[in-house]
């Protein structure tokens, strides 16, 4: 007969035996000291793991990569917006919005956006932007835009002074 964790319930008088702990496997009997050994070893590698993971954080950006990130920034971006808002005075347009960097600080940009009518650049206002390194970011002062940047795509929104989404915005950086 096969006793699988012998002495985890109590006995007749209530008693726990943590001593008779017995695992019996293909005919192998393993006491409770091997058991806590076992425990105690899968502990001591699951710490070594997480110590590797603690040591490499995985939102470390590296400076190389965030450098890149706020040089591809830098240029003309054209797509669309699409209003967020229905039966609102909103329109769906096409965008061309122009990304300079702010002597002093590299985090900093200065956009212009303009929309597109009959074929026409028309300015529609100017903002200064702050990117995120670790956010992979941008976010424009007044009014609110925040833009998410992944390669030659930016997408985002923007938003009213009370917070509430007014445009969705779609755009690819310009060759």
């Amino acid at each position: 007969m096969t006793e699988l964790y012998k002495g985890l319930f109590p006995d007749r008088d209530g008693f726990v035996n943590h001593h008779a702990l017995t695992f019996q496997e293909n005919g192998v009997s393993f006491g409770w000291e091997v058991m806590t050994m076992f425990s105690k070893c899968t502990v001591a590698l699951m710490l070594s793991v997480a110590g590797i993971w603690i040591h490499f954080p995985q939102d470390s950006v590296p400076k190389r990569n965030a450098e890149e990130g706020r040089a591809g920034i830098v240029g003309v971006w054209r797509g669309h917006s699409e209003c967020a808002v229905k039966n609102g005075p909103c329109h769906d347009e096409l965008n061309v919005y122009r990304f300079s960097k702010i002597a002093g600080d590299p985090n900093r940009f200065f956009v212009t956006a303009s929309k597109i009518v009959n074929g026409k650049e028309i300015v529609m206002g100017s903002s200064a932007c702050k990117y995120d390194e670790k956010k992979v970011a941008l976010e424009c002062d007044k009014p609110v835009i925040q833009m998410t940047v992944d390669g030659d795509k930016m997408e985002g929104v923007l938003k009213l002074e009370d917070g509430a989404v007014y445009r969705r915005i779609y755009l690819k950086k310009e060759s």
